[in-house]
């Protein structure tokens, strides 16, 4: 019996625009209210966490290369063939990128045993991740024009 897959020219876009807008909400937040004023109200804390945590998981969805059976921008064979791969990669390998996904895997979708350094909401928004990920866009416009003409 063939299960249905899912179509990752809709989830990985999908991915990519979520991830975008939670790191403008996450950012517009810390630039409205300090630190203080997140950690003494709990509605506050709440949206902030959650959106560090939702950020965190769309970064991994897009650059995951796990155990399972999954797509993602590092799998699919579109973006292994320039001239995407090379700014995939670059990207993929860039250090505030690195330290997102170290993040992910080890405090936020896993906890790890050994105590890691946390990439914290202000170096994510003092980082190029912004860029990085209007960098991913064009690669991502071009997958789905191919996936919906094909």
């Amino acid at each position: 019996m063939i299960k249905e897959e899912r179509n990752p020219a809709v989830f990985l876009p999908l991915s990519l625009r979520f991830v975008k807008e939670y790191l403008k909400q996450l950012c517009e937040m810390r630039n409205k209210y300090k630190d203080e004023e997140i950690q003494e109200s709990k509605e506050l804390t709440i949206i902030h966490r959650a959106l560090w945590t939702a950020l965190l998981v769309e970064v991994r969805k897009l650059f995951e290369d796990s155990q399972y059976d999954n797509y993602s921008l590092r799998k699919i064979d579109f973006f292994k063939q320039e001239p995407h791969k090379s700014k995939i990669d670059r990207i993929f390998g860039d250090a505030d990128m690195s330290k997102i996904l170290k993040t992910a895997y080890t405090f936020t979708t896993h906890l790890s045993k050994n105590k890691e350094n946390i990439y914290s909401v202000s170096e994510i928004c003092n980082s190029k991740l912004g860029g990085l990920l209007e960098e991913l866009q064009g690669p991502m416009d071009a997958f789905e024009r191919t996936a919906h003409a094909g």
